[in-house]
């Protein structure tokens, strides 16, 4: 055979890996981990956690079935329309008194994701500020749903993930005058640094997409007016002087009654003790809250694979995971194979060493396809690429034996 001097080729390959939960089993998997997870943080705050309730589940699901048969997430959101496919009732309020729920206090939220993670759900919902307010809100009862749909194309995944969470209270719920709740809670750790601006309503028009600090809140009970005369961050006695003080729905202009929200413009700083003060009233009535927390450790961002390299026989896998960082806002961006052609009659058009699954946002699985890695080409390598959520970005090399 004739050789010629090798040729490195390198190749980027962005698949839409296959990741597939459709199966009622795994959708009820992902919702009961997202209920879970968010029972988990409830009791972290020192809040009591949800009561699961198969009417609220009934409700939850049937909207998450009327959003995917009708893809309305983005139109209609919380709504919906008689006539379409799926259609159990306009409001949540309808929707929950259909499947038998009567409440005096309801509420729903919902996210989607493009990933099959059912705590990603919980923990976006509860970092968006509007969101968070039924998150740990006084609610007692609480149901699930989750379904899939197709994704747009160029997706890392090939599912789109649809979770609805409805809230109840079937009565008054009593607590004191003078009751206030934050978040970060009093001394919590390893708080967030930062914030990515993704929400509906968004809290932030102007800068959607982009990266703030993390958004600190304060709430009454439900019921009692809150008013927020002057609400203050602090770090080794210097004042977060850029933030924004959230009072209102941005979308429809409403004031909110009982709850208000800080978001520091920069991120914060990593490692660092802050002290949060609100003045304000309560019916009229004064208070000064104060508290402190701390954010967590910034680390070296890593990209960690399961073994040395991606072994030679089919079907082997490879799981790499991305650390560290702002521990926030990962991505695995790309996956590329490279090698050496070392026969002159051979193009490296068509050769393909591996698959690609993205089972989380700071994680991917690559599978050993049945091509060798020996004559005609050798050298075989895979380079992964991720970023966290301050764009720092890392990049590994693999063998592909």
């Amino acid at each position: 055979m004739n050789h010629i001097k090798s040729i490195s080729l390198i190749f980027s390959i962005f698949l839409i890996a296959l990741v597939n939960i459709s199966s009622a089993k795994a959708q009820n998997r992902f919702s009961d981990v997202a209920f879970d997870e968010l029972n988990n943080r409830r009791k972290a705050a020192d809040l009591p956690e949800l009561i699961r309730d198969t009417n609220l589940d009934n409700s939850a699901g049937a909207h998450v079935n009327y959003i995917t048969a009708n893809s309305s997430l983005m139109t209609e959101g919380h709504l919906e329309a008689p006539g379409k496919k799926g259609f159990s009732g306009v409001t949540p309020e309808q929707r929950m008194r259909k499947f038998g729920y009567s409440s005096i206090a309801s509420g729903e939220n919902y996210s989607m994701i493009s990933f099959p993670v059912g705590s990603l759900s919980t923990t976006n919902l509860i970092d968006a500020p509007y969101h968070r307010e039924s998150q740990f809100g006084m609610f007692r009862d609480a149901g699930v749903g989750m379904g899939t749909q197709i994704a747009p194309s160029g997706s890392v995944n090939r599912e789109q993930y649809v979770y609805v969470i409805n809230f109840g209270n079937k009565s008054t719920i009593k607590v004191a005058a003078n009751y206030l709740f934050t978040y970060p809670v009093q001394n919590q750790k390893n708080v967030t640094a930062d914030w990515v601006v993704n929400e509906t309503p968004n809290p932030l028009p102007e800068m959607n997409g982009k990266r703030v600090g993390y958004p600190i809140s304060i709430a009454a009970a439900p019921g009692n007016k809150l008013e927020v005369k002057s609400f203050t961050l602090t770090s080794a006695d210097q004042v977060i002087s850029e933030s924004r003080l959230i009072t209102t729905n941005t979308q429809s202009q409403k004031k909110l009654e009982s709850y208000a929200f800080l978001i520091p413009i920069k991120p914060l700083s990593y490692d660092s003790t802050y002290q949060a003060q609100v003045i304000g009233t309560i019916n009229g009535i004064n208070f000064i809250k104060e508290w402190s927390f701390t954010t967590r450790k910034k680390l070296p961002l890593k990209l960690i694979p399961s073994s040395s390299g991606l072994a030679g026989a089919s079907k082997s896998e490879l799981n790499v995971q991305i650390t560290g960082g702002t521990g926030n806002g990962y991505v695995i961006y790309s996956v590329r194979q490279s090698f050496n052609i070392d026969d002159q009659g051979t193009s490296g058009k068509g050769i393909s060493l591996y698959s690609v699954e993205y089972p989380a946002p700071d994680s991917i699985k690559l599978i050993r396809n049945t091509t060798p890695c020996s004559y005609p080409i050798s050298d075989c390598e895979l380079v992964v690429s991720g970023r966290d959520s301050s764009g720092d970005e890392i990049t590994l090399g693999s063998p592909i034996y």
